[in-house]
Order: C-alpha cells, then sequence, then structure tokens
C-alpha cells in the first residue's frame, strides 16, 4: 500500500493559512483554499486506495485532478490581482490550469506526469517568491 502519497496532503496544508494571509483574504484567495482543502482530502484518497486494489482511487483521482485545476485557478487569479506575488508565478498557475484540463480531456500517462512537473514546479515558484519577499514583507 502506498500509504506515502497520503501524507502529501497532510504536508501542504500549512501554506494555505500563510497565502490567505499574503493574498489579503481576497474572494478568489478564500475560494481557492477552500478548493485546496478539497484536494488534500483527493491526494490524501489517493494514496489510501491504490489503484490495483480500489475502485474508490479513480473517484479520489478525479477529486484531485479537477479541485487542484480549481484551486491553482483561483489562487493564480488572486495572484495576478494582488502585489506581493510576480505576476509571472500566476501566469505560470494559469499555464498549468491548461495542461491540467488537457489531462483531463486526453486521459494519457505522458499528460498526467506533465500535470505532476508543472504543479511541483508552480508550488516551488510560489515558495520561492514568498522566501524572496518574506525579509521585505511581513504577513
Amino acid at each position: 500500500m502506498k500509504i506515502y502519497k497520503s501524507h502529501n496532503g497532510f504536508l501542504i496544508l500549512p501554506i494555505f493559512p500563510a497565502l490567505l494571509g499574503l493574498l489579503r483574504n481576497s474572494i478568489f484567495a478564500k475560494a481557492g483554499v477552500l478548493s485546496g482543502l478539497v484536494t488534500c482530502f483527493g491526494i490524501v484518497g489517493v494514496g489510501l486506495a491504490p489503484m490495483v486494489m480500489s475502485p474508490l482511487h479513480s473517484v479520489f483521482g478525479v477529486i484531485f485532478f479537477v479541485s487542484v485545476g480549481i484551486t491553482v485557478f483561483l489562487l493564480s487569479l488572486a495572484m495576478f490581482r494582488g502585489k506581493f506575488f510576480a505576476k509571472a508565478v500566476a501566469i505560470y498557475g494559469f499555464f498549468f490550469v491548461v495542461v491540467d484540463l488537457i489531462f483531463m480531456i486526453v486521459s494519457s500517462s505522458i499528460w498526467e506526469w506533465m500535470v505532476f512537473f508543472v504543479l511541483v514546479t508552480w508550488i516551488l515558484l510560489v515558495g520561492i517568491e514568498m522566501l524572496r519577499k518574506h525579509k521585505v514583507t511581513e504577513v
């Protein structure tokens, strides 16, 4: 059982309060954080229901891929409209949404890996931006 995947959902939880504060509690940020909680639930479910043993894996997978697209879109929209994050980070988030949509339409393992790599790099960009500007701005 690949239980390690379920930890990913828990590890991302602390970033949401920080993002909410940095994005000044905009309506898009609030909706993005709520959607992010659903995303965490989906990835935990994927880890707890392995593909070869449970039909729930597909259900949790759909929950994850739909909600992560919504989460990144809403948070990127809040970033684009806000002042803290560089516009390039938000635009890269919109690029992720396109990749996620293509995967959901095509349903190819290559696009699934593309979703993974683009999502991870977006998370890294958000984290780097938060660390880089932390010295200038207090939350």
